[in-house]
Order: structure tokens, then C-alpha cells, then sequence
């Protein structure tokens, strides 16, 4: 079975753009800086066992907001 390199290049930045998305959204939730964490989360997916790996520890993450103190 052959892959299309144009195919692969196309699977791949879609995927940086879907968890860059998530890496926002849970940047904003989870700690202050939501840029940051979706960038690096983007440019993860180039290695996908360390963006898995790096969404995990992210969802398993409390809160931002609760762990403040008051």
C-alpha cells in the first residue's frame, strides 16, 4: 500500500490544526497562558505518541481557576 507524501503532509497539518484548537481551549481552562500551550500542542502532533501523551497530562490537569487560592 502506498501513501501519497501529498496525502500525509495533508493528515498531518490538519491534525496540528485540530489540536491547536484544543490545546487553546484547554490552556484556558487548565493553566494562564492558552498560546503557548496551543502552539506547543500543535507542534506536537509531529510525533504523535507525544501529543498524546502531552493532551493527557492536560486533561488530567486540575483547573486553573480552582486552584488559586482565595
Amino acid at each position: 500500500m502506498n501513501i501519497d507524501t501529498t496525502l500525509l503532509v495533508q493528515v498531518i497539518l490538519a491534525g496540528m490544526i485540530i489540536l491547536t484548537f484544543v490545546g487553546y481551549y484547554l490552556g484556558k481552562k487548565k493553566n494562564g497562558k492558552p498560546l503557548l500551550t496551543a502552539i506547543s500542542l500543535g507542534i506536537s502532533f509531529i510525533i504523535p505518541i507525544v501529543a498524546l501523551v502531552y493532551l493527557l497530562v492536560l486533561l488530567f490537569k486540575p483547573n486553573y481557576r480552582e486552584t488559586e487560592p482565595s
